[in-house]
């Protein structure tokens, strides 16, 4: 939520996300808001015609110090 927020008005307060996390809290259950769960749909990507199409794994590098 909180960085909608900052997405959507560029004026937006320096605050922390907790604060927003517990203000959205307090709002919900002062007017019994239910928490609505949004399901992700993973779907199969149809085939590409070769060089169409990438793959990318970033993966993971530990630097010492």
């Amino acid at each position: 939520m909180h960085d909608w927020l900052k997405e959507f008005d560029e004026n937006f307060p320096k605050v922390n996300p907790k604060t927003v996390y517990n203000f959205v809290i307090w709002v919900r259950q002062t007017y019994a808001i239910p928490e609505t769960k949004q399901e992700r749909e993973y779907l199969i990507v149809e085939e590409l015609p070769y060089g169409k199409q990438a793959q990318v794994d970033f993966g993971e590098y530990n630097m010492h110090a």
